[in-house]
């Protein structure tokens, strides 16, 4: 405890300014912002804190844990529009299949449409938030169809994206701090850790967001959706389609979790 003490005065003498400081900004009429940045930076440290006294498990930790972090689709989606995407010719009306996905036998064409729609799985766990999610995918889908193509050389799966729903991976200092936590050198952190973490925020927030469990999050994602958790390499995460996402293994992925381990080891 004493030593969390004086972490969390550390922290309150970074977080809050001096006087002269404070006056200063409020000349410039920027006080307002900086007391809703110090609170966010608090509000954030308090969280991790908290666990900490509890002794609780951190390998949940979720966007809500971390500093500078929400759902920021609006955020993702400018990201996009400043990429150079190249498109690729495909046939709609092909039946993709690999390692045993698609067993359906749907066309591409009604992959990019309905990528969610598994009427035959709502047997499955589910709840209301993630059935209007599905319907709002579709939505989307239908105004949108998905249009194969890569940025950067790695295949672009934003818009088959499940919902809104798009969650801010740590960055490479977060991602230090989790290791420490957790007892692992960041220095040799492999790629399979890394997943682990960033499946772990994932799986977490789809519970916040969706009103279940962390347990039925996991099963929900690979059941009631058919998904898989995609990381991309702009820093963030979103579900995908699994029959389609399969197809990665023809192209070059090297996204997020690749470049933020080298960062990681560089730190």
């Amino acid at each position: 405890m004493e030593e969390l003490k004086d972490v969390t005065k550390e922290v309150k003498d970074v977080a809050i300014p001096s006087n002269e400081l404070t006056k200063a900004l409020e000349e410039l009429g920027l006080s307002e912002k900086l007391q809703a940045i110090e609170s966010k930076a608090m509000d954030a440290f308090k969280a991790v804190a908290a666990k900490w006294v509890e002794g609780g498990d951190t390998e949940f930790l979720s966007p809500q844990d971390l500093p500078n972090d929400e759902y920021y689709a609006e955020g993702v989606e400018q990201w996009h529009s400043n990429q150079e995407r190249i498109d690729e010719p495909q046939d709609l009306t092909e039946i993709p299949s690999e390692g045993g996905v698609n067993s359906e036998q749907r066309t591409r064409g009604e992959l990019y449409k309905c990528p969610y729609d598994y009427d035959n799985l709502k047997g499955n766990v589910s709840s209301e938030e993630v059935e209007a999610g599905i319907e709002r995918t579709h939505q989307r889908t239908e105004e949108h169809p998905y249009r194969r193509g890569t940025i950067e050389g790695v295949r672009d799966f934003f818009d088959l994206r499940f919902d809104d729903f798009v969650v801010k991976l740590p960055s490479a200092q977060e991602y230090r701090a989790i290791c420490q936590e957790r007892g692992i050198d960041p220095k040799t952190i492999d790629s399979a850790t890394l997943r682990s973490i960033n499946y772990d925020i994932v799986r977490k927030a789809f519970a916040e967001k969706y009103g279940c469990s962390v347990k039925e999050a996991e099963l929900i994602i690979g059941n009631r959706l058919n998904g898989i958790i995609h990381e991309d390499k702009a820093g963030y995460a979103i579900i995908v389609p699994a029959n389609i996402h399969a197809e990665k293994s023809a192209f070059s992925h090297t996204g997020y979790v690749e470049r933020i381990k080298k960062e990681i080891a560089n730190t």
